[in-house]
């Protein structure tokens, strides 16, 4: 399998089971039990740096709840986001950037979630696109559950390939997809209806569930044709790696 091909499992924020989430070692222990591809979150410091990371704040990862916002760059080496996993050792915060050198020195594909914690759509945007200029398009999906923020990436750049994020879809879905440009969609596994994953198929567009941590499940949505499953923990799905 190439890189540039979405595989049937993708590990959510890195491997979110057996490292530290959205860690440059969660990255590393992905790739080390064959996983080719990851999703992560991106959201900004209050100097607009990309970091990766899911919260707006500190509090659960670091039992400190300072938000994202009063940070900055110079701030990070400060930061542990690992001491709280078990026996992990210290782990920094990583920027986009840090996380894009990493994926390609592992040869890894990105599914990159933007978080929308208020700040203004094309603001976030702006800020993320052009860091990804320098990783392969083709290993890369942008999603968002913010349609303005998918809307905003299809503006500045329109051949991204863009994942729409859901539990329910919208009423006049067939337009906003194509109004948004929509490569894929990511829909959460448990709201996904048969009837709906037909019509999604029917319309070309590959579908990604996530986060299904129960084998049973995932075999099941993977037999419907669902294209991709987002875990947790990759071994209990490891006949599909």
């Amino acid at each position: 399998m190439r890189a540039t091909d979405i595989p049937r499992v993708i590990g959510h924020r890195g491997v979110r089971k057996l490292a530290p989430e959205n860690s440059l070692s969660g990255v590393r222990e992905a790739a080390r039990q064959g996983v080719r591809w990851v999703e992560l979150d991106v959201t900004l410091l209050g100097d607009g740096t990309p970091v990766i990371h899911h919260d707006d704040d500190l509090a659960r990862l670091c039992g400190r709840p300072q938000p994202l916002r009063n940070l900055s760059l110079a701030d990070l080496p400060r930061i542990d986001i690992g001491s709280h996993y078990r026996d992990s050792p210290p782990e920094p915060l990583p920027t986009l950037a840090e996380m894009l050198t990493l994926l390609d020195e592992l040869d890894m594909g990105l599914n990159l979630e933007v978080k929308d914690h208020g700040e203004d759509p094309r603001y976030v945007i702006q800020q993320i696109v052009p860091v990804l200029e320098r990783f392969d398009p083709e290993r890369l999906i942008v999603s968002s559950f913010s349609a303005e923020q998918l809307r905003q990436c299809h503006l500045l750049v329109p051949d991204l390939r863009r994942g729409f994020l859901t539990a329910r879809l919208p009423p006049d879905w067939p337009l906003l997809l194509d109004r948004l440009g929509i490569y894929s969609i990511h829909y959460r596994w448990q709201a996904l209806k048969e009837s709906t994953l037909s019509l999604l198929k029917a319309s070309g567009y590959p579908v990604i569930c996530w986060t299904v941590n129960n084998k049973k499940a995932g075999e099941r949505l993977l037999a419907q044709g669902v294209t991709a499953l987002i875990t947790d923990d990759p071994q209990p799905f490891a006949r599909y790696l």
